[in-house]
């Protein structure tokens, strides 16, 4: 069982607002994509659908994990999440410009 206050439960809050800010990337570069059909646009779109997905899944699988591994486990979980959202962060910073 995950508790409120769990780095499993930062885990997977880290992970929906990573998909949140996907979504997002997703979302405009798909409307590129259908003003524009370069390889470069089709590119984009199935790089951000990609690590939409990934990130998704990753959300039960860390709920699994939290049911069968301590906080321990999740502390290198919670460092490339982390990461991963401040990557995703500068694109979308980017994407905005």
């Amino acid at each position: 069982m995950i508790h409120l206050f769990s780095i499993w439960f930062l885990d997977i809050v880290i992970a929906i607002a990573t998909s949140g800010i996907l979504l997002w990337i997703f979302a405009f570069y798909y409307k590129r994509l259908t003003q524009m059909r370069t390889a470069f646009t089709i590119g984009l779109a199935i790089f951000s659908f990609i690590f939409l997905l990934q990130n998704l899944l990753s959300i039960p699988i860390y709920y699994e994990l939290a049911r069968a591994y301590s906080d321990t486990v999740a502390l290198p979980f919670l460092a490339l999440e982390s990461l991963e959202l401040l990557g995703f962060i500068s694109l979308s910073w980017v994407v905005k410009q």
